[in-house]
């Protein structure tokens, strides 16, 4: 009987073994096989990870930029300011309001001055809409004051052909320049650091003005 004992106990404890050593040799098991359904916390943390990596609310609107803090709304003309202002008054939006000039972009033209002052230029530009040059514009401001623009074309070549093919007006003086960067009569308005709130009523007022548009501080290097 004594010896019989340890025997059993013996067998017991390899029979234990065997059972571990063969539960260790199968495959490991796929939760998502198992359950259907896989563990919540990795689905959280996938989520997460996105969102990270794309830096994007996870709802935006579509047409509005997915910037929040900081939004440029335009353009809008120096009339149509006032209006504006109203409106963001009853938004409670003017405290974040600033003022941007919208500039014209670089082009060369067909140029003639300058003059002593804008009564001059003006009656030039009277004379040649008179007949036909539709495209005559005074310059009442910056380096090229007071001047008249002829025409304004995208390239230098473009603004010389256009000189040479007889179609300028006749006059002494027509020269090819360049404009850099001149203000235009528009101006963008400017909302920094928007909440999300803020922001809502922005958009509102916004889509009651089809003609403007809302852009991203980053889109324009603002």
């Amino acid at each position: 009987m004594r010896v019989l004992l340890p025997l059993v106990l013996a067998g017991c404890i390899a029979a234990g073994l065997a059972v571990i050593y063969l539960d260790a040799q199968k495959p490991p098991v796929d939760v998502m096989t198992s359950t259907g359904v896989p563990p919540r916390v990795n689905m959280i943390d996938e989520e997460k990870l996105r969102a990270d990596l794309s830096g994007v609310p996870a709802a935006v609107d579509e047409g509005v930029p997915v910037d929040p803090g900081c939004v440029i709304w335009g353009p809008f003309s120096m009339q149509a300011l006032r209006r504006i202002e109203s409106v963001l008054e009853r938004a409670r939006l003017l405290e974040k309001m600033q003022i941007a000039d919208r500039f014209l972009p670089e082009r060369y033209i067909v140029y003639l001055g300058p003059y002593v002052n804008e009564v001059a230029v003006r009656a030039f530009v009277k004379q040649f809409r008179q007949q036909g040059f539709k495209s005559v514009r005074p310059i009442v401001r910056g380096d090229l004051a007071y001047g008249v623009e002829i025409r304004a074309f995208k390239t230098r070549e473009e603004a010389e052909a256009y000189l040479a093919s007889g179609k300028a007006p006749e006059v002494q003086g027509l020269r090819v320049t360049n404009r850099l960067g001149e203000p235009s009569n528009d101006v963008d308005l400017v909302f920094r650091r928007l909440t999300s709130e803020e922001r809502e009523r922005l958009i509102a007022a916004w889509r009651a003005r089809p003609s403007t548009t809302l852009r991203s501080c980053s889109e324009l290097g603002f």
